[in-house]
């Protein structure tokens, strides 16, 4: 038995959830993933080299434990698109490890819907079921090219009995700042449902600037919650969290992704982990 839940304790301690997904120039799916392959090129430069030693490194470390597997996904959503992806996030600090599934697939060029299923395994419990969500993506920009894309995504989410619950809607944007420099921007709005919920509605934010450099991303993340919009915490006890991130494109569809979030506030984690995988068809 399920009721719908929310990740929103964000106020008295670290998120369970929280950041990212990539970007850039081309047409892509809301995930990051581009809609058409970029070029290839012979060979990576020595920052390529090293982002992959990266993505090594945290793939290993994620054998321990997880938490934080969210994403900033942009508006933009490609005719025909669909995708599988594989997150996994590693909290050293909670000592929690958490994966996830998504598939997503596009209705048509403005309306994306996204299914994601959560496992999560603590110092204090087994491997187990943490959370199902459903997603609906709709971009509201204007045909053609354009410096500004915009849209909206609507979640809910389901966990096990007594858990609280959540229904979200978020205003989702990006902006091409240069041919290889892009911004995205995320204003995320959460209400708690169930018989523990909390009255209000909980803000977030979430930044992503991504520079593209041939089949490779490289950018800064930050992610922050400030409790309600009623009664916003004091500075300490918001929760705000930024880091680089590294995407690459390996063909046939495959991309990588690797993440290190560090805590900037006493209620924020002080290291989080990511690695996505993620399969365009």
């Amino acid at each position: 038995m399920f009721s719908l839940s929310s990740p929103i304790r964000s106020i008295v301690r670290p998120p369970i959830h929280r950041p990212p997904a990539h970007h850039g120039v081309r047409a892509r799916g809301c995930s990051g993933t581009a809609l058409a392959g970029p070029p290839r090129i012979g060979g990576l430069p020595s920052i390529g080299r090293l982002v992959v030693a990266v993505l090594a490194l945290v793939t290993v470390a994620a054998s321990g434990s997880a938490q934080n597997t969210s994403g900033i996904p942009g508006p933009r959503i490609g005719e025909g698109h669909r995708a599988l992806q594989y997150r996994a996030g590693w909290d050293p600090d909670l000592d929690s490890f958490a994966q996830r599934l998504h598939y997503e697939q596009a209705l048509h060029s403005r309306l994306m819907l996204r299914g994601i299923v959560q496992a999560r395994k603590s110092v204090s419990s087994d491997q187990e079921l943490d959370f199902v969500q459903a997603e609906i993506f709709v971009e509201l920009s204007p045909e053609g090219p354009r410096v500004w894309s915009t849209g909206l995504r609507f979640d809910a989410r389901v966990r096990e009995r007594g858990s609280t619950g959540l229904i979200g809607l978020h205003w989702t944007n990006q902006f091409e700042i240069t041919d290889r420099l892009s911004l995205r921007a995320m204003l995320l709005n959460f209400v708690q449902v169930g018989g523990r919920a909390d009255d209000g509605v909980f803000p977030q934010t979430r930044l992503s600037l991504r520079r593209s450099i041939g089949r490779l991303g490289v950018g800064l993340q930050s992610f922050s919650s400030y409790g309600r919009w009623s009664a916003l915490a004091s500075s300490s006890r918001q929760n705000h969290q930024l880091g680089p991130f590294a995407d690459l494109a390996i063909g046939q569809g495959w991309s990588l992704f690797g993440g290190l979030l560090l805590g900037a506030t006493d209620a924020s984690a002080d290291t989080n982990l990511r690695f996505w995988l993620t399969k365009r068809f």
